[in-house]
């Protein structure tokens, strides 16, 4: 009985350190040694795993089945190995050469040369172009401009777009076999050296381009973004890591190299491809060469594959923790602002002001830092925008409700339909559902709100909100990662807004590192008000503060001197009231 609880505990503390390990890979603990937390963490693992082994055995008194049966193992694991390299080597998905005849073999060969060299200039033309821009993809993305950011899509989209030219290539010759090597050995040898030429090509550039741009995790999130007008692919960049790393890329390498070695001993190659067996043969050492000077590369991208793996099953669980905690509302009673305040607030405010709300007792702000755990972005309706902005030249002389109707038919479709329902003031905000836009009343249903207006130009405001039209539907980034702009969370989508670019001097926050991701937060935009509050780097002006009273159940409009020291509560409900 005493085994039986010893080989329980041993388990079940062998169980919590690797789900810890996982805890603290994913929402990055710790971070920047947040990896050899979790490393440490897992390999701790194995202490209590091995004991309880240990005790299991003891308990069953049999001798050890590894010993009986080890030659059967063994024998086992080699003929599994042996047919994964098979598989590997010779994939039996398509038949590109199957009922070819040799002349179609041979004009497909041809011009697949020509466009394996056409595209293997192509790839170390961007290579050369990246390094070109080495200061962009070194930069900490916090620092990056919007021009910057665009620059940097751009010269990854012509990467890519040439090193899937290379892939379809080495996808399409990977089935050389299927040209008889006993009838048209040449054939089979020049289809075969396509396959490994555009396979040596696409490795090489990988590991010097990953070399560059090291452990800067925030830009290969940016990598890993779609972006459908650059040509450039979800998971992009992860999909180079994982091909570095993968077993299937050490035997294809390593395979190949036999498979050359075999043709060239067995004169199969032609002399009309000299230049492409130079390159094979060069390219093979300068992979080797490239990990033994930075065997670390290998390392880092292992932790990023597999981080980015587990990340597959992590985020849903995320993602519904996330939305499951906006919801619950541990108390029953009211919401300390009134629909009077509400009314009241809204004759304040101006299109482009800044809006800042919370609940109290909600469970999800447990998870977010600081007081203030919400911000959106006021907009007024139709009629308010149109009589604010008049026809700018910002929107090409439209009003804003004819640029609507016209670029954003959806978004005006909505608009529309809250101006027939008499609601006052208009809302774009991310919550768990995307971006959407709301009633004012829909969003200052809280127990605080506060609102701050950029000290900016009618023209400025406008230039932010046409960005912020841009998100509408947008869905909400449940990851908390500003690098990416497919998603985006609540005080992202006011960052990006107010982003400054060329032209534009906007509104600047400085971005935090929070669990591992740069962040501004709500409330550190408040910090920032208060920081800089009458001071020359004031960006904004105080428009109202609506303080909750809890002991009365009730809000009322504050002073600016109150609003500021806000940031500095707590964020635990209970001390609220």
């Amino acid at each position: 009985m005493k085994l039986l609880v010893k080989k329980r505990v041993w388990v079940s503390a062998s169980f919590l350190l690797s789900f810890i390990s996982i805890l603290v890979l994913m929402m990055k603990v710790g971070y920047p040694h947040y990896r050899w937390v979790a490393v440490t963490a897992y390999l701790a693992s194995w202490i209590p795993l091995i004991f309880g082994v240990k005790h299991h055995m003891k308990k069953r008194k049999k001798p050890n089945p590894f010993v009986h049966y080890k030659n059967y193992i063994i024998w086992g694991s080699l003929l599994l190995v042996t047919a994964y390299v098979l598989c590997v080597m010779f994939p039996v998905h398509g038949d590109n050469f199957f009922g070819v005849t040799t002349e179609e073999i041979e004009t497909q060969i041809e011009e697949d040369i020509y466009l394996l060299h056409a595209s293997m200039g192509g790839l170390d033309d961007a290579l050369i172009s990246i390094k070109e821009h080495e200061e962009l993809f070194t930069k900490d993305v916090e620092d990056l401009t919007i021009e910057e950011k665009t620059m940097i899509r751009e010269l990854w989209g012509v990467y890519v777009d040439h090193g899937l030219q290379l892939e379809r290539l080495k996808e399409t010759h990977s089935q050389f076999y299927q040209i008889d090597y006993f009838t048209k050995p040449e054939l089979n040898a020049r289809s075969f050296l396509i396959a490994y030429a555009a396979f040596i090509k696409n490795y090489n550039n990988a590991l010097e381009l990953h070399q560059l741009i090291g452990r800067n995790q925030f830009l290969k999130t940016l990598l890993n973004e779609e972006h459908k007008e650059a040509g450039v692919p979800k998971d992009g960049y992860l999909y180079l890591e994982n091909a570095i790393v993968s077993p299937q890329t050490i035997v294809q390498l390593n395979a190949g190299r036999l498979n050359y070695r075999f043709l060239q001993i067995t004169r199969q190659f032609t002399e009309q491809d000299r230049d492409l067996l130079d390159f094979v043969h060069q390219g093979f050492y300068d992979v080797y060469i490239k990990i033994g000077r930075k065997p670390s590369a290998l390392s880092d991208a292992f932790f990023t594959s597999f981080e980015e793996r587990t990340f597959t099953y992590w985020f849903p669980v995320q993602k519904e923790v996330a939305k499951d905690m906006g919801l619950v509302k541990i108390s029953k009673r009211d919401y300390f602002i009134k629909g009077p305040q509400v009314a009241k607030a809204n004759t304040k405010m101006e299109p482009g002001d800044i809006v800042l709300t919370r609940k109290n007792w909600f469970l999800s702000n447990a998870g977010l830092p600081g007081f203030w755990p919400h911000s959106a972005l006021y907009t007024g309706n139709l009629d308010e925008m149109d009589h604010y902005f008049g026809k700018s030249e910002v929107l090409g002389g439209m009003l804003v409700s004819e640029y609507l109707e016209t670029n954003h038919p959806m978004l005006y479709e909505k608009y529309s339909m809250y101006e027939t329902e008499n609601e006052s003031g208009r809302i774009i905000e991310a919550v768990s559902e995307g971006i959407s836009l709301h009633s004012l009343a829909y969003t200052l249903d809280s127990d605080y709100a506060a609102v701050i207006r950029p000290h900016l130009t009618k023209d400025e405001k406008l230039i932010a909100l046409k960005k912020a039209f841009t998100y509408y539907g947008v869905p909400y980034d449940f990851d908390f990662d500003f690098v990416t702009d497919n998603k985006m969370v609540c005080s992202e989508l006011l960052y990006k807004a107010y982003e400054p670019q060329e032209g534009y001097s906007g509104v600047s926050w400085d971005l935090t590192m929070t669990a591992g991701r740069f962040v501004v937060t709500p409330n550190n935009m408040v910090k920032n008000f208060d920081q800089t509050f009458g001071t020359n780097e004031s960006q904004f002006e105080f428009v109202l503060f609506l303080d909750g009273l809890g002991g009365m159940n009730k809000a009322y409009f504050a002073e600016v001197e109150d609003f500021r020291e806000t940031w500095k509560r707590s964020k635990w409900s209970i001390a609220q009231e």
